[in-house]
């Protein structure tokens, strides 16, 4: 697969994933009362970015927009590689829709103010970071950050089985990303071995050329990940109680961006990196759906 890039006159993205955690630093040292206040205006404000994106997005042809690039651990071949393509835009703008919604609905929140705020703020910039990574580690990085919050958002702020729902939530999803993790590891020790080349980018493993059985193999585990987060039967099991659990904000962000991603993830990986692994499946996938 050959992949155009667009580098952003400014780090964008960047700014969208660091303004919340910025955000969420400084108001551990603030009073209760600037919680809600700060992160409404911080949410609109990355709202207000993913919207001039999604109108300064040339549609005219596929490329990698606002990209951005940096080493990180160069003798490892890991770089810190954001950007956006329509798909991955798409959701960017959608994610910062909902949490601008979910701020601005949990205004009446009483319980534990701030705390509720940092949480929200870290699970935004997390969902951010998991649409827009194009390095593997970094995708991967967001990807567990967003279950510690979910995690605490359900667990402290929702209704009378919340703990249960917190617990089966984490265990479902942590089990999922291990799955996803042995995959990504398993592609970056097959790569070096047959290339000579140390890479987690997603651009690099794209074009791989994998032999049908390791595809295979490589499939099933990404798709385990994926299959839990969406959720897909029989990994579904987990989500009632956490959608009837979690607070009304917490439910919106559940539906409106979590669920989202096992999705995201069959289409941004599954199905381009293992064509052949895809087409074999295509039979058990619509039983399962």
């Amino acid at each position: 697969m050959e992949f155009q890039f667009e580098p952003a006159s400014f780090p964008w993205l960047t700014v969208s994933i660091v303004l919340p955690l910025i955000a969420a630093g400084i108001l551990f040292f603030l009073s209760e009362r600037f919680a809600k206040p700060i992160s409404i205006v911080i949410s609109a404000v990355v709202f207000a970015i993913s919207t001039w994106m999604l109108f300064a997005y040339d549609y005219s042809h596929y490329a990698i927009q606002f990209y951005e690039k940096y080493n990180w651990i160069p003798q490892f071949g890991v770089s810190y590689e954001v950007g956006v393509d329509a798909l991955s835009l798409t959701m960017y703008w959608l994610t910062a829709l909902s949490f601008l919604i979910s701020f601005i609905w949990s205004v009446n929140i009483k319980k534990r103010v701030k705390e509720y705020f940092i949480a929200f703020l870290v699970l935004e910039a997390a969902c951010i970071g998991v649409f827009v990574a194009w390095d593997m580690v970094w995708f991967y990085i967001f990807w567990e950050a967003m279950l510690i919050p979910m995690f605490l958002i359900i667990g402290v702020w929702g209704y009378a089985e919340r703990i249960y729902a917190a617990t089966k939530f984490f265990i479902y999803t942590f089990f999922g990303s291990l799955f996803l993790l042995i995959g990504v590891v398993g592609m970056y020790v097959y790569q070096y071995f047959h290339t000579g080349k140390l890479s987690t980018s997603y651009f690099d493993l794209a074009n791989l050329g994998l032999p049908f059985n390791l595809e295979i193999i490589f499939f099933l585990l990404l798709a385990l990940g994926f299959a839990i987060k969406v959720p897909m039967w029989p990994f579904h099991t987990w989500l009632p109680a956490a959608h009837v659990q979690a607070p009304t904000a917490g439910s919106v962000i559940l539906a409106a961006v979590l669920l989202k991603m096992g999705t995201y993830g069959f289409v941004r990986f599954s199905l381009p990196w293992f064509p052949e692994a895809s087409k074999y499946f295509i039979p058990v996938c619509l039983h399962l759906v």
